[in-house]
Formats: C-alpha cells, sequence, structure tokens
C-alpha cells in the first residue's frame, strides 16, 4: 500500500525549498557584492595582493602586481605566487615556484602552507626575495597572511615592498652611528636637551666633565643633577634661547666634579622639526681655562717687559750720567789745567797725562759693557761660540770667576740670528744668576748640537737650593732671572730643568728645538 504524502506536507516542502532558493538567492548576491568589492580592492590597492587556493596557484591579483611584472591578469592565474612574481628561483626547478633548491628556505611558502594548514594568520613577516626586476634585485619585504573563511580554503597574501624603506632606514643608521662616532670623538663636552629641558643625549666628554654617568643624566633636567643655585641659572639661560630661537653664546665658571673651578664658553641652538617647531637645543662647552691663564701670562710678561725696558733705560741714564757723564766732566777740568794759559804747580799736573788716560780707558770700558749689554756686536763678527769665549773670559777677568765654556757640534750649524742672540742672552743671565746668588768659584758652560735639538747646561760649583721651593717663588718673582731664562725658554718652544742640591751646587739644562737660517 503506497504511502502518498499528504497536501500539509507537500506544501511544508515547497516553503522548505522556496526558503533555501532565498537562502542561495541572497548567497549569489553577496557572492556577487563580495567579487565587487574584491575586484574594487585588488584594482586600487597599493600592496601586492594575491588569492592562491590551496595548491598556492594564483586565483586572482592585484593592479600593482599587473604594473610591477608588466603581465596580463590571465598571464597570473594558475600560476604559483613565485612564478607570478618572477621570483628569480622559479626558474630553479622545471616544475617552477616551490621546486627549486632554495624553495625550502623561502619565508613566503613556509607562512603560506602554514596558514593552509594551521589557519593561522601571519601579520607583517619581514623577509627578502630576488626578482627579476630589468635586473636581478634582492628586496625587502613585509608579508601577511590570512584564511579566507570559504567552502574551499584560499589564502589571502598582502606583500608590501618596504625596499626604499629600508635603504633610507640603513642610511639613516650609518648617518646616525658616524655622527655618533664623531661626537665621541669631540673632545669638547657635548649635551642635547628637549623642549622640556630634559636631557636627551650627550658625549663622554660631558659625562666625564660634570662626574656623572649617561645614565644618570639622560632624562633628567638641570635640577636633577646640580645645585639648586647653579641649575636656576641654567634654565634661566635656556628659557632665552627657546624665547628667542636661534644661536646662544656666553661665558661662566663651572666647578668641576674634582672640585677644580674652570672658565669655559657655552655655545648653545636651537633645534627644530620639519615645521619649524622648537623641539629642544645643543650646547657645546669649551674649556677656555688654559687660554685664559695663557693670555694672562702673555699679559704679565708684556708688563714685565715693559718694566725691563725701563729699567733698562734707567740702567743706560745712570751709567752715562753717574759713569760716563762723570768721567768726561773730570777729564774736562783735566784739559782745562793741561791747555789753558794759567800757571799751575809743576805738583799739580805732573800726574795729570796718566789720570787722563787711565780715565778715558775707564770711560771706554763703561761705554764697551754698556754696548755689549746691549747688543753683543762680536755675535755678528765672530759668530755665536767666539763671541760666547770672549764673553766668558771677560766676564771670568772681571767676577774672580773660572769659567770652563766647551761647545761641540755649533760652529757647522747655521743658525739664525733669533736663536744666537738668545743663546747669548742665556748664557748671559746664568751667568749673571751665578755671579749674584750662587756664591761660587767656577761654573761649566757646554753648548751642544744634537739635531733636532741644542743643548745649554750651564753648571757651577756654587751653595745650591732647594729646586721646589725656587720653583714655587718663580711663579711670583718679580725681578729678571730664573724666570725670566725660563719664559725666554718657553717662547722658543724649548724646555728647561733645574738640578740643584744645597751646598752641591746647581746645573741648569735648556733643550731647544734647532733652527737654522
Amino acid at each position: 500500500m503506497d504511502c502518498k504524502p499528504t497536501y500539509e506536507e507537500l506544501e511544508q516542502k515547497v516553503a522548505t525549498l522556496e526558503k533555501r532558493l532565498g537562502q542561495a538567492e541572497l548567497e549569489v548576491k553577496a557572492l556577487k557584492t563580495s567579487e565587487i568589492e574584491q575586484t574594487a580592492i585588488l584594482a586600487n590597492i597599493p600592496l601586492f595582493m594575491i588569492i592562491v587556493d590551496q595548491e598556492r596557484r594564483v586565483k586572482n591579483v592585484s593592479k600593482s602586481i599587473l604594473q610591477f611584472t608588466g603581465r596580463r591578469p590571465e598571464e597570473h592565474i594558475g600560476v604559483r605566487g613565485g612564478d607570478a612574481l618572477r621570483c628569480v628561483h622559479h626558474l630553479d626547478d622545471p616544475k617552477g615556484c616551490g621546486f627549486g633548491s632554495s624553495c625550502s628556505d623561502c619565508t613566503v611558502r613556509q607562512i603560506v602552507l602554514d596558514t593552509l594548514n594551521t589557519g593561522k594568520s601571519y601579520v607583517q613577516v619581514e623577509t627578502q626575495l630576488s626578482f627579476f626586476d630589468d635586473v636581478q634585485a634582492k628586496r625587502n619585504l613585509l608579508v601577511s597572511t590570512t584564511l579566507l573563511k570559504t567552502w574551499n580554503k584560499n589564502v589571502l597574501i598582502f606583500i608590501e615592498d618596504i625596499t626604499e624603506r629600508k635603504t633610507a632606514e640603513n642610511l639613516l643608521r650609518e648617518k646616525k652611528d658616524f655622527l655618533n662616532a664623531l661626537l665621541e670623538t669631540i673632545t669638547n663636552p657635548i649635551f642635547y636637551k628637549d623642549a622640556n629641558g630634559k636631557y636627551v643625549g650627550c658625549n663622554r666628554a660631558f659625562e666625564k666633565f660634570i662626574g656623572k654617568s649617561r645614565s644618570q643624566i639622560i632624562g633628567k633636567s638641570v635640577y636633577d643633577i646640580g645645585s639648586r643655585e647653579i641649575a636656576d641659572i641654567y634654565y634661566k639661560k635656556d628659557r632665552e634661547l627657546f624665547n628667542k630661537p636661534g644661536k646662544q653664546r656666553y661665558e661662566w665658571k663651572i666647578k668641576r666634579n674634582d672640585g677644580e673651578l674652570r672658565e669655559v664658553i657655552f655655545d648653545k641652538a636651537t633645534l627644530h622639526d620639519t615645521n619649524g617647531n622648537i623641539t629642544g637645543l645643543v650646547g657645546v662647552i669649551s674649556d677656555i681655562t688654559d687660554r685664559k691663564h695663557s693670555e694672562d701670562l702673555v699679559r704679565d710678561l708684556s708688563q714685565r717687559l715693559i718694566q725691563a725696558q725701563d729699567l733698562e733705560r734707567k740702567m743706560i741714564s745712570c751709567e752715562l750720567h753717574d759713569s760716563i757723564a762723570q768721567n768726561l766732566s773730570t777729564l774736562k777740568l783735566y784739559c782745562k789745567k793741561l791747555f789753558e794759559n794759567q800757571s799751575f804747580p809743576e805738583s799739580d799736573i805732573k800726574g795729570l797725562p796718566e789720570d787722563v788716560s787711565s780715565l778715558l780707558d775707564q770711560t771706554i770700558t763703561t761705554v764697551r759693557d754698556l754696548a755689549y749689554h746691549l747688543s753683543p756686536l762680536s755675535l755678528d763678527h765672530l759668530g755665536l761660540v767666539p763671541a760666547l769665549e770672549v764673553f766668558c773670559e771677560e766676564f771670568a777677568e772681571k767676577n774672580g770667576i773660572t769659567i770652563d765654556f766647551q761647545a761641540a757640534g755649533i760652529q757647522r750649524l747655521i743658525l739664525n740670528s733669533d736663536t744666537q742672540i738668545n743663546l747669548y742672552r742665556l748664557v748671559m743671565e746664568g751667568l749673571n744668576n751665578i755671579r749674584k746668588h750662587a756664591a761660587a768659584s767656577k761654573a761649566v758652560i757646554k753648548l751642544v748640537g744634537a739635531c733636532p735639538n741644542i743643548i745649554l747646561r750651564i753648571g757651577d760649583n756654587g751653595k745650591g737650593f732647594d729646586v721646589r721651593q725656587q720653583e714655587r717663588s718663580i711663579v711670583n718673582e718679580k725681578r729678571m732671572g730664573l724666570r725670566s731664562m725660563k719664559e725666554r725658554v718657553n717662547l722658543l718652544q724649548g724646555r728647561m730643568s733645574i738640578n740643584s742640591q744645597l751646598n752641591k751646587g746647581t746645573e741648569i739644562v735648556i733643550k731647544l728645538p734647532l733652527k737654522e737660517k
């Protein structure tokens, strides 16, 4: 007996079919909409976008890939991703992409397979691929994958070419490394601050200067690393620069970490972004303590040279007035007695010629000594060594001191006039110091030409002195003596050392760079 469906059952089945048909129509409509959207996305997205099936064969590609490869859309469909992108390794094996010896290490292949097998999505995995792009070029890529929820497994692949960005980043990194190396090489302390006055960078010289490590400086303000009194001043100066952007320079005194007070110059400038907004400042500290000290020494030396000139003028004036002028006045009286028609007792004029001759000799000697002191003419006529020999002989005879003068290697040198006169003056000043202070009976002068230097040794057998105490007193010494010799040597870019012991004599060793004509 056949069981035929009732009318109600048929009506219910028809309703079910209509419902399914409606759902199918909606799905078809949604699919068409999805395809339209997909087509729009593929046509406009700037990234490389590929849809592959379970066999990793291309189902669709973005317009950017077509532009990159120069192929028509149908030439990509059905091939594998590496074939579509013209990866250099897709020719390694006749089977194409995925079968070459290098394919097993391909990051793109690995993450696509993992997405197909596990459904896992990957976001911006960085890798490199080589393409046939006019010339073989290795490009840096960011690869993302996701599994499309369809009845069959399709994988959506996004590829972003970041080669130019990586090149720019590498260039920027190289430039940054170069600047860092340059900053660390510079001996001047350098620091950076942001717009809030916080330190954001410095070099090793700055760390050493303030006595703190970089980790103790970065992110801190002047109030965090210094006294409030000093911090207030620095903060005020920073504000002045920020309020009036550009450059700023000022001198200041800073107490270093070791407690020493140093004079410095701050050179600062504002930093700006591409829109011209102030982002911070950079500062360079120049320690000018030694320069200031040198300027003070030069100023002091200039003053004392003027004093020496005045003293020399007074000495010349005294010699002319007290000795030469008096001798000439006396000679005038003698001449008057001899040549005027007056009667003088024979006893008054008996020894007069001898007195006149003696007084003339004395006057000649005084004039010669004065001329010798001002400018030793024998240097021009005789040369350095003979002139020193003559001077030492006359000095010994006049002062009762035995002088042993020795010279070696000097005669063959052609010294310039400045070197000759300065060596002569150094010997003169050295012997005068011995005469005034050493209480010596003997002096030894050794002048040696030992290229590239000239070495002068001045020794005596006198009472000697404490060298350290003498060096301290030289700083405050006002008269011309050892200090004058030391400064003369410094001006000649030489070195001077003193060796002395109480009751054992003194030796001065001077080493000057050889300067020939």
